[in-house]
């Protein structure tokens, strides 16, 4: 899967999300998600093997791929789970709040790219 179609759907999937929660918001159902970045997982490993590495050895991709991160490494699914315990453990949210849904962006963010001007 190219990042085109990749980044189309995870957009498309953010966008009902929201459209969603305000199609509940009358009935005070609240919608919540986690969004994570990438995630050190067979899924992420086999994806890269399929599309990125062309034949480059796996440790090193990956540790490209790491470099590109704030936090100089991917996540753990303990972390993205972690997350996903603090929308299940905060409990339900009082009705008298404003909050019609929550979106948890597990991110490491992307250090700042250089672009080459390509002509």
């Amino acid at each position: 899967m190219s990042w085109l179609a990749y980044l189309s759907k995870k957009g498309a999937v953010l966008a009902f999300i929201r459209a969603i929660s305000l199609e509940l918001a009358k009935n005070n159902i609240r919608v919540n998600a986690v969004l994570p970045d990438a995630v050190n997982t067979k899924m992420l490993r086999e994806g890269l093997k399929r599309n990125i590495m062309n034949g480059k050895n796996l440790d090193n991709t990956l540790k490209k791929f790491e470099e590109k991160h704030l936090l100089g490494r991917i996540g753990k699914p303990k972390e993205i789970a972690k997350a996903i315990y603090f929308l299940i453990a905060w409990g339900p949210i009082p009705r008298s709040s404003a909050a019609r849904s929550f979106i948890v962006d597990v991110k490491g963010q992307k250090k700042k790219r250089e672009y080459s001007n390509r002509s």
